[in-house]
């Protein structure tokens, strides 16, 4: 066992074990090999699925969208006219926003609902995150988000 690196920084199987830090050109001088004692032992893990209900922003769902998640609609200059060329977007009480744009729906825009409340994603960032549910995956979340309310229902009462 003195002769492998840290399991940190070993390449995921089924790619060699290879230390990340030396490369396993001489893993009796990397600073991450395991001690020959060391009886820990890793598992790998998935991170659980956030199953997300998303509808993007478009020229026609603008005044629904903005009414469905309690958001307003504000122009990008600050200025009250409609028409402004600095262009709309909906304002979005966002829980936990990294930065202010976060908290802006404009067209093109994803506006995502999940149990913690409304997000906003960029169409790139959207299409990078998320895949479309279908079939036995979209049964099997609607049926994970009814137990969830059913569980609630039972707590409150």
């Amino acid at each position: 066992m003195s002769d492998l690196c840290s399991p940190i920084y070993r390449c995921f199987p089924p790619l060699p074990t290879v230390c990340l830090f030396c490369h396993g050109e001489d893993a009796s001088k990397c600073p991450f090999r395991q001690k020959e004692d060391m009886t820990i032992v890793t598992e790998r893990f998935i991170r659980k699925p956030l199953y997300v209900d998303a509808v993007q922003v478009t020229e026609d769902n603008f005044e629904e969208i903005a009414s469905w998640c309690q958001g307003e609609i504000r122009n990008n200059d600050g200025s009250d006219d409609p028409d402004s060329p600095g262009g709309s977007y909906i304002h979005v009480r966002v829980h936990n926003p990294r930065s202010p744009r976060q908290t802006k729906g404009f067209i093109g825009d994803w506006l995502l609902y999940t149990e913690r409340g409304y997000k906003v994603y960029t169409d790139k960032a959207f299409h990078g995150s998320f895949d479309r549910l279908d079939g036995v995956a979209k049964d099997r979340a609607d049926q994970e988000a009814k137990a969830k309310l059913e569980n609630v229902r039972a707590q409150v009462r």
